[in-house]
């Protein structure tokens, strides 16, 4: 409070991860409005559908934990999205209810859990709603910020789409492609970071026009994909009953995470053995890559479907 006083605002926006990391206690929450007495105290919480939000998630274990991707990549191999699924898939708490969090990161049922037990003012913006979510926390979250709001409007026109997480599913395809093609041996890096192996692979595939659907694919069954969409829909309905009832709730919801996984195909992972087979160098698992007419095996299933 200390530095904040010597700030002087009138207005105070502060973005802490914190939130997600850990949960905060009732009496957490009730020290909060005694030491900010003086203000108008507003919380702001983002809803994301749970399919999309864990897959989020591994994108940034894959980035921040695993150090798989990114500028501080190392020589460690990506986790299995779907074993990393299925790992939480029919998790319980200790009361026997359904968990919506992974080991590390709180879902927002039990992150906002403190702030209603507390009774402090706070907000739920959707990131599925109609608005960008921009837009929505401007028009719908921050009070008395008008100008701020209709500019946001011009910004975020509906013909720009809506939000989406900037790290590609690509991303952890190119790193466990040149990862596992390293282990076997056909991949000669020299001076080559695995940065540079990681950026070079990707770069190729975009010069190729290749996306993660042409590739070798591994990927869950139907009923493994409809059991999380199950739990995708019981968070809705547990977090925004009325929205998961409307236009835009649950024929979205179904519509959408479909597109995800079936169209996009971001629970797969590619099959390097596949992908690597009678393979001699890393010239010839390039070129084995623009080869699209790949078959998808299915997990736990000795079938293949094209």
């Amino acid at each position: 409070m200390a530095r904040v006083r010597k700030l002087d605002p009138k207005h105070l926006l502060i973005s802490d991860e914190d939130y997600s990391f850990r949960k905060h206690s009732k009496q957490y929450y009730d020290n909060m409005k005694i030491v900010f007495q003086d203000w108008n105290l507003l919380y702001i919480v983002t809803y994301r559908r749970y399919g999309e939000w864990i897959l989020s998630y591994i994108k940034e274990q894959h980035a921040s934990q695993e150090k798989c991707v990114g500028e501080k990549s190392i020589w460690k191999r990506c986790t299995n999205k779907w074993s990393f699924v299925r790992n939480f898939l029919h998790r319980k708490g200790e009361n026997g209810r359904e968990v919506f969090r992974t080991k590390r990161v709180f879902n927002i049922d039990e992150s906002a859990r403190g702030m209603k037990e507390a009774n402090v003012s706070f907000k739920i913006v959707n990131f599925h709603d109609e608005r960008h979510i921009s837009s929505s926390f401007y028009c719908d979250a921050i009070p008395n910020t008008p100008n701020t709001c209709r500019h946001s409007h011009s910004l975020n026109s509906k013909d720009k789409g809506t939000a989406a997480n900037i790290r590609d599913v690509m991303s952890s395809t190119c790193a466990n492609i040149v990862y596992d093609a390293r282990m076997a041996g056909l991949l000669k890096i020299a001076n080559q970071t695995r940065l540079d192996m990681n950026m070079e692979c990707e770069l190729f595939m975009e010069t190729k026009n290749i996306t993660h659907t042409d590739m070798p694919l591994v990927c869950p069954t139907k009923e493994m994909l409809e059991e999380l969409l199950e739990k995708s829909l019981e968070f809705e309905t547990m977090i925004l009953p009325d929205f998961e009832k409307s236009d835009r709730g649950r024929a979205e919801h179904i519509k959408s995470f479909w597109a995800m996984a079936n169209e996009r195909r971001e629970f797969c992972d590619v099959d390097t053995k596949k992908l690597l087979e009678s393979q001699s160098s890393w010239m010839g698992v390039r070129n084995k890559t623009t080869f699209k007419n790949w078959t998808i095996t299915l997990l736990n299933d000795d079938k293949e479907i094209k």
